[in-house]
């Protein structure tokens, strides 16, 4: 077993995890290969890539041809693979979907953005997949800002203000937006063979503490670069929306899931940042966005 570190947490892992930082710590989070349960839940539950099943302490996620993970009190992931299923795309899944439930698990608040540090503290960039919070924190990144995480933020929110623990140092990001950031996509390793997203190892400039959540700014299609304040309800729906593993809830954690998205959205700023699908104009971007986040720290 290989020890990692990731979202302030020693994992140990019965599989390679290159994306990881390795550690000599002593564990305490395993990942470990085994047999999972496959038995799907009704046919009103499942999606059209696959199912997940809650249930007391432990989460079941399936993936159509990639792995069944079962995610159990946030200490334990257990990976049962599909035979033959490429070692790059298990290992997305299992850094995805299933890391971000086990940080559920464990009472943070686990949302789907990039972060880079910024503004005293960490700048947080929340939408869904191909909306550009990697482009953006990796041009924020060129500019001299460390990365915190990239495609999952866990928010720890048990302190007196929220704040954010660094994932990993990779970020991911589509052939078109590698070369907006100057450099070449040929140069860079794919996710997986079936997919042209890009992984670049961020090799200088990552945090490696825990780092105050300053502003959350939820990423949306709009004619110009614009900034518009959220009120606290809209922040909340935001939040909500965009929570990783939020389907895996239910009962009093569902409950306390909820609670803690009102109480982010009533304790850090949260704007909508409008732009157009122009990568052309990301400097422009990610100037406002210092500008802007600066501007609210004076």
């Amino acid at each position: 077993m290989i020890c990692y570190t990731a979202y302030g947490l020693t994992i140990g892992s019965d599989l390679p995890l290159f994306e990881l930082r390795p550690t000599g710590e002593i564990p305490e989070v395993q990942v470990r290969l085994g047999r999972v349960d496959t038995t799907p839940p009704p046919l009103s539950e499942q999606r059209l890539h696959g199912w997940t099943r809650a249930e007391a302490g432990c989460v079941i996620i399936h993936w159509n041809q990639v792995a069944t993970f079962q995610v159990r009190a946030g200490r334990e992931i257990v990976v049962d693979p599909v035979p033959g299923v490429a070692d790059e795309v298990l290992r997305a899944y299992l850094l995805g979907s299933a890391l971000g439930v086990l940080l559920q698990q464990r009472g943070w608040l686990a949302l789907h953005a990039s972060a880079v540090a910024l503004a005293g503290g960490a700048v947080a960039f929340l939408a869904g997949s191909g909306w550009g919070k990697s482009t953006l924190a990796a041009a924020l990144h060129a500019q001299g800002y460390p990365l915190v995480a990239d495609d999952v933020i866990a928010v720890q929110m048990d302190g007196p203000t929220p704040a954010v623990a660094p994932g990993f140092p990779q970020l991911k990001l589509w052939p078109d937006a590698v070369v907006a950031l100057g450099e070449t996509p040929e140069q860079l390793p794919r996710l997986h063979a079936g997919l042209e997203k890009r992984r670049r190892r961020v090799m200088d400039g990552f945090a490696h503490g825990p780092l105050p959540l300053r502003r959350l700014y939820v990423l949306a299609h709009g004619p110009a670069p614009a900034i518009e304040p959220l009120a606290p309800r809209q922040a909340f729906l935001e939040l909500v929306r965009h929570s990783y593993g939020a389907r895996a809830l239910a009962g009093a954690a569902a409950a306390e899931h909820f609670a803690q998205c009102s109480r982010l959205a009533g304790q850090v700023a949260i704007s909508r940042l409008r732009r157009p699908q122009n990568l052309g104009l990301l400097p422009e971007l990610a100037r406002r966005v210092e500008q802007h986040a600066g501007y609210e720290r004076e």
